[in-house]
């Protein structure tokens, strides 16, 4: 689990002249040479805060809460006032139960404390009893591997308090696993640190996500419908300022993007914090990365890689994402056509594999519906401004890297004589080797009519981004 302190420390360093106050003072104060990376960890402490209140959200007075071994009381007004929690290891997962004479027992098990992470508890109590009980934690298999998650789904709070249990949360995003961490590096690492320091996060922050929210199913378990929340309960996520430059950042993404740290044939959670004092314990859990010291480590001649192995080791295996791995953002809609008429169809996809999409070079290749694996069908809707029978259309835009956009474009037509009924029209984006830039074709539906009258058809997406983000192909 990341530092959740950053959240409200980080964006003060982040100004120009703060952060390089900063990065002067530690490097006069503390030589790479002599930087306490090991230094002896302290007592742990979490800290919890909140309320208690009834259905009418009047406090209750006197509830007792247990927090693990702990106990506390809320005050007159129904708070729980803040308390450190001592630790005694980086995280714990401990049961919270709260009781109030008159009251159903409320319990949530598995609410994660850890060092200077504030959790806000939000306990409602009824007549009967409330439980939030977990299935059994899952185990972070890394096989079968196939290269980082499709797609996330992200509980929107717009705040970056951790609240247990997570009502705060406004709306669900389903969106791209490679957005989501080029969403994320700006707002838990520092844009303006150098290169290897941006790698070594860019891992820590998808590996995290994909360890804890998709394998580990630290919210779906319960029911939530979201896989991991934009606040300090897990990392920090916003979407994109349109004044602010990302480049750094999305760099490191692409450099770095679907490496994967295996240990015993599993994927190692990739906890860090503010710095490796932050990180207590260490010789207990040997995976908390320190994000100041891994500025530092970079400034001392360490690779992306090396900082990495420096925090996460033993590492058995490394692996990587596809070379080549297309996710589908939208595609323009099925069609009705006349005998003798034409239209347009578009398609969409985010480049999520390592090697960058050529333009003139990423074709489309029509494939039959019903045996992809055919080399001798031709469609019925072949039009003339095809690059060949085959091959409709080829990347329209400039070359797409990893994270980036690609979009193809190309008209159909409906032959005149053309038996109406429903067809289908299948498209494969391929590279000149044949391998395919998606896991299966992309495949149209469309309703040959026998009149030249037909009812109009609009563009819409397939992927639903319920938030700001753009999914354009512009």
């Amino acid at each position: 689990m990341p530092d959740h302190s950053v959240g409200q420390r980080l964006p003060r360093i982040r100004l120009q002249s703060a952060s390089m106050m900063l990065l002067l003072f530690l490097i006069a104060a503390a030589p790479f040479a002599s930087v306490p990376l090991q230094a002896e960890p302290a007592m742990a402490h979490g800290e919890v805060l909140g309320w208690v209140r009834d259905a009418n959200q009047r406090g209750i007075p006197h509830a007792s809460v247990q927090i693990g071994g702990h106990f506390l009381t809320t005050d007159d007004a129904g708070n729980i006032p803040p308390t450190t929690v001592p630790l005694n290891t980086l995280t714990e997962i401990v049961d919270v139960e709260v009781r109030a004479l008159g009251f159903g027992l409320w319990r949530y098990s598995g609410v994660e404390l850890s060092a200077r992470h504030p959790v806000e508890l939000h306990v409602e109590l009824g007549r009967e009893p409330v439980v939030f009980q977990p299935e059994a934690a899952i185990s972070s298999q890394a096989t079968p591997f196939d290269g980082p998650p499709d797609f996330i789904n992200v509980g929107r709070t717009f705040s970056t308090s951790c609240v247990y249990p997570p009502t705060n949360v406004q709306r669900v995003d389903r969106m791209p696993f490679i957005d989501y961490v080029r969403n994320v590096l700006p707002y838990e690492w520092v844009t303006s640190w150098h290169d290897a320091a941006l790698d070594a996060g860019a891992v820590a922050v998808s590996q995290f996500a994909w360890s804890t929210a998709i394998i580990n199913r630290k919210w779906t378990r319960y029911g939530y419908t979201f896989d991991i929340l934009d606040s300090t309960c897990d990392q920090v996520y916003k979407d994109r300022s349109p004044t602010a430059n990302y480049s750094s950042t999305d760099a490191a993404v692409a450099r770095i993007w679907g490496t994967a740290l295996i240990r015993d044939n599993k994927l190692i959670t990739t906890f860090y914090r503010d710095t490796d004092l932050s990180c207590t314990d260490r010789a207990k859990t040997n995976d908390c990365m320190g994000q100041k010291n891994s500025q530092q480590l970079a400034l001392g001649g360490m690779s992306g890689l090396e900082i990495l192995h420096y925090y996460y080791d033993p590492v058995t295996d490394i692996r990587t994402a596809p070379q080549y791995h297309g996710l589908l953002l939208h595609r323009s809609v099925d069609l009705t056509l006349a005998p003798g008429a034409t239209a347009t169809l578009s398609v969409c996809l985010r480049n999520a594999g390592m090697a960058t999409w050529q333009s003139g070079v990423s074709d489309l290749v029509v494939v039959d519906p019903d045996d992809p694996m055919s080399t001798t069908f031709v469609s019925p809707f072949v039009h003339t401004s095809w690059r060949s029978p085959e091959r409709p259309a080829t990347l329209t835009q400039t070359n797409a890297a990893t994270g980036q956009s690609g979009a193809w474009s190309f008209t159909v037509g409906a032959p005149a004589k053309l038996e109406p009924g429903f067809y289908q029209l299948a498209v494969e984006p391929r590279q000149p080797d044949g391998t395919a830039l998606t896991k299966g074709p992309i495949v149209w539906n469309i309703l040959v009519t026998s009149t030249t009258s037909y009812p109009h058809k609009v563009w819409l997406p397939l992927v639903h981004h319920r938030s700001t983000m753009s999914v354009s192909c512009s």
